[in-house]
């Protein structure tokens, strides 16, 4: 397996992952907003003016989602977190650089790069080799199998 590529698909991911975070944790306050204001299901077989299986159907589903949903948080904060103890093992500018090839890449970022680290562009591409690999050494302890 090629580590590299999937410690780069991990750093490509990173900022949607955080993103996905506040969007999810959104969605679940919605779910128990909606939770709150569905009207309740009568349980003494009187039948209530609509249809009461749509309403547990719809608290049914609400339930459902919202698991869904606090599994899917759990695990992407895990993957977070993964990916940010690898990063603490790099040097600031190797984290720096990483940056700005992958997780948020703008445009010229090489020549910005070379500016900001007072290196050149041979060096740049060296120090990105250079941290790409101690960062997929700190996530799997290979860089190739």
């Amino acid at each position: 397996m090629d580590w590299k590529r999937e410690a780069i698909g991990k750093l490509r991911d990173y900022e949607p992952r955080k993103q996905a975070i506040r969007n999810v944790k959104a969605e679940l306050a919605v779910l128990e907003d909606d939770l709150v204001n569905l009207p309740g299901v009568a349980t003494d077989g009187i039948r209530i003016t609509g249809s009461s299986g749509d309403r547990e159907s719809s608290r049914l589903y609400n339930i459902a989602r919202r698991v869904e949903l606090e599994r899917v948080l759990k695990q992407t904060r895990a993957q977070l977190d993964i990916v940010r103890r690898a990063l603490m093992m790099l040097t600031a500018d190797e984290r720096r650089v990483l940056d700005r090839f992958f997780m948020r890449p703008i445009p010229s970022h090489v020549g910005k790069l070379c500016g900001e680290l007072n290196i050149e562009r041979s060096g740049v591409y060296r120090l990105k080799d250079r941290a790409l690999h101690r960062f997929t050494i700190a996530l799997y302890g290979a860089t190739e199998s």
